[in-house]
């Protein structure tokens, strides 16, 4: 059963390093890496001690209107969500974990 659930998880990962959905978010990536501009405002926000301060929201409302920013997110969201669900049918799978469904 072990043998047959690696091969498996093999064939899932070369499909989703194939997909569309992974090729897009790994893009939107490498773009926003080229941004020196951003990245200065992603580390100020990383650092930033104070949270509440108007220069940290300014900042970070600056870096959500990024439309680059905005898509990454969107394909590392979507990313995220079929983690879980990998992770959920995985449990199922192997008699781990909680029965909460998404």
């Amino acid at each position: 059963m072990e043998e047959v659930i690696e091969q498996k998880l093999e064939e899932l990962r070369l499909l989703i390093g194939n997909s569309t959905l992974y090729q897009e978010a790994k893009k939107h990536r490498e773009r926003l890496l080229l941004d020196e501009d951003l990245l200065k405002e992603i580390q100020f926000l990383q650092e930033c001690t104070n949270i509440y301060s108007e220069e940290y929201r300014a900042r970070k409302k600056k870096l959500f209107e990024n439309k680059d920013y905005q898509d990454y997110q969107k394909f590392e969201n979507e990313l995220y969500v079929l983690s879980l669900q990998i992770n959920q049918i995985l449990n199922q799978l192997t008699g781990k974990g909680d029965s909460c469904f998404l």
